[in-house]
């Protein structure tokens, strides 16, 4: 992860364990350059196509950016998604080179052989618990 960019970095045998045309379909991928500027073959940038925010329960709070209109978000503890992510989408990106992928989608990796990864299954609510119900990622 490269922290405070909103590109992601991954291993290329991660993401196509997800599947090569689902991840192609949903992520714009890019090359990734050591700081020798040699190409990493094994790693690639992503941002995905579709947007979606991880929420909390607390200390929950968000600006919209003034050069893009993007909304910002942080919050805390009991991370859900609110509203019901598109059935039709099958890998969102959360941001922060996390992604949120459907039940189907993470039953294709096995999770105990990717050290440092952390997973975590996401409730979605029907009413969000940081009281920002128009909140959506844009």
């Amino acid at each position: 992860m490269a922290y405070g960019c909103r590109v992601g970095i991954a291993r290329k045998e991660f993401l196509f364990a997800f599947g090569e045309d689902i991840v192609l379909q949903d992520l714009y991928l890019g090359n990734l350059y050591g700081p020798d500027g040699c190409l990493l073959k094994d790693w690639v940038t992503f941002v995905g196509h579709h947007q979606i925010i991880v929420r909390g329960s607390k200390d929950a709070a968000y600006r919209r950016c003034s050069q893009c209109g993007k909304n910002i978000y942080f919050a805390m503890d009991d991370l859900y998604l609110y509203p019901q992510p598109a059935r039709s989408v099958s890998m969102f990106d959360a941001g922060s080179g996390c992604l949120v992928v459907t039940d189907k989608l993470i039953g294709r990796v096995k999770l105990n052989k990717w050290q440092k990864l952390e997973c975590k299954k996401l409730p979605v609510l029907n009413t969000p618990k940081d009281g920002f119900v128009e909140l959506i990622s844009v």
